[in-house]
């Protein structure tokens, strides 16, 4: 995370952004539901050349920091496990990844992430 980006969260908009998401997850966790560990409030998707508070609240979402860090860990890993299918020429693992994908919270992003990937297959 650059300097600028971990600025904006100690911004008083995104304070504020921030008690809304928590309020309306009722202070808990909504992959876990703890209400007893500390919270974050995720982006499940991100626009490079957006404020960390203007995002819609559908793409924000209460984690504990647990399921916060696995959340970040296991994007990584996916992205991880694209490139190497794409590396491999494995398609069908590709194409099984993708509906995987299909289903998962950063559906959008990854879904990008996927249609640049398959440009470059198609230009290969």
């Amino acid at each position: 995370m650059n300097k600028q980006w971990s600025e904006q969260y100690k911004d008083p908009k995104w304070q504020k952004k921030r008690l809304e998401i928590l309020e309306r997850d009722g202070w808990k966790c909504k992959n876990c539901l703890s209400k007893e560990k500390t919270l974050h409030v995720h982006h499940i998707s991100y626009d490079y050349n957006k404020k960390v508070w203007d995002y819609h609240n559908c793409r924000l979402v209460s984690l504990c920091d647990d399921c916060h860090k696995r959340e970040h860990l296991f994007m990584k890993d996916a992205y991880k496990n694209l490139e190497i299918a794409l590396e491999l020429k494995n398609y069908i693992a590709l194409d099984i990844v993708k509906l995987v994908c299909a289903t998962l919270r950063h559906k959008d992003e990854l879904i990008e992430f996927i249609s640049d990937l398959e440009k470059r297959r198609n230009d290969e």
